[in-house]
């Protein structure tokens, strides 16, 4: 891993890092712009933690699924 992008959450629902339309769509769109040409490509995503326990939510398991279908992927 050489570099990493940050995508900004509106916190339009609630406190919790969760992604809005808007954000998730922003989100994909800085996966795409990573797949696409010979340069780095997106291997995972991070995102901070807060709740309780150590595990993906289904909102991290949405967001995940959807921009890494086909790729060997992690997350932390």
């Amino acid at each position: 891993m050489t570099d990493f992008e940050l995508i900004a959450c509106d916190y339009s629902r609630g406190p919790l890092y969760r992604l809005s339309d808007g954000d998730l769509a922003h989100f994909e769109q800085a996966i795409e712009k990573r797949g696409s040409g010979s340069g780095p490509r997106a291997i995972g995503f991070f995102r901070s933690h807060t709740r309780k326990g150590l595990s993906l939510d289904a909102e991290d398991l949405r967001s995940s699924s959807r921009a890494f279908w086909s790729r060997n992927t992690w997350c932390c």
